[in-house]
This record gives structure tokens, C-alpha cells and sequence, in this order.
């Protein structure tokens, strides 16, 4: 991700709502440390997940800022956390995370052009 100093808020079309399904293995190496016994995915995992999703829908747009994020519950191990995200404003736009139904992640974020590419070319 470039650095956050050099990026501006994206200008002109809403980007596209869209949605997006990540599951973390439980041989993932981020796992056994992170509360042995009782692994819980932590949740830069789950943000890496919704920058990752962004851009691939969106590839004129990167994650440049997270505005407001809340962990609503924990994910375990093997659990399938179905990601979306709807525009706000231009270069905004609002996110969950659910697990069977159940909100685990929510928040908002703001975009920036991607390197080499125009805000709004979606």
C-alpha cells in the first residue's frame, strides 16, 4: 500500500457496492499465537481481506484510509466471513462482515486513486 502521506481522497464516481467471501485456514501461520487454544482470526487479517477485495473490483481505487472500524465478534479458524461494502459519498464507502448471518465487522473507509490509475474508472 503506498504511503499514507501521498494519498488524496478519490474524486468523482461512487465505486460499485460489491461483496466478497474469505475463509482463514486453520493451518494458517498467524494462528497458534494468536490466543493458543482458542485461535481467533485477528482482524488486520479481515482488513487485509476488504483491501484486497476493493481493489480487485475496483482497480482505479485503493483502501487509503480506515475512517471507523468495529469488531463485532470474534472469527474462529475455518469460518467463511462474507465481506461487503455499498459508496457513501464519492471515495467513501461503509463495510460489514458477517458470519452465518451474524455481523463480526463494520466501518468505513476512504479511497484513494491507485497508483497509475483514475478514481472513478470503474
Amino acid at each position: 500500500m503506498p504511503e499514507r502521506a501521498n494519498l488524496e481522497p478519490a474524486r468523482g464516481a461512487l465505486p460499485p457496492a460489491g461483496t466478497a467471501a474469505m475463509r482463514i485456514p486453520a493451518a494458517h501461520p498467524c494462528l497458534p499465537g494468536h490466543f493458543p487454544g482458542q485461535p481467533v482470526v485477528p482482524g488486520v487479517l479481515l482488513l487485509d481481506a476488504l483491501a484486497v477485495a476493493l481493489a480487485s473490483a475496483v482497480p482505479s481505487v485503493r483502501l487509503a484510509r480506515l475512517a471507523r472500524v468495529k469488531f463485532a465478534a470474534p472469527v474462529l479458524a475455518e469460518q467463511t466471513v462474507l465481506l461487503r461494502w455499498e459508496p457513501t459519498a464519492p471515495g467513501r464507502v461503509a463495510f460489514t462482515g458477517t458470519v452465518a448471518g451474524a455481523e463480526v465487522l463494520s466501518g468505513q473507509a476512504e479511497l484513494a486513486p491507485a497508483p497509475g490509475g483514475e478514481a472513478g474508472e470503474a
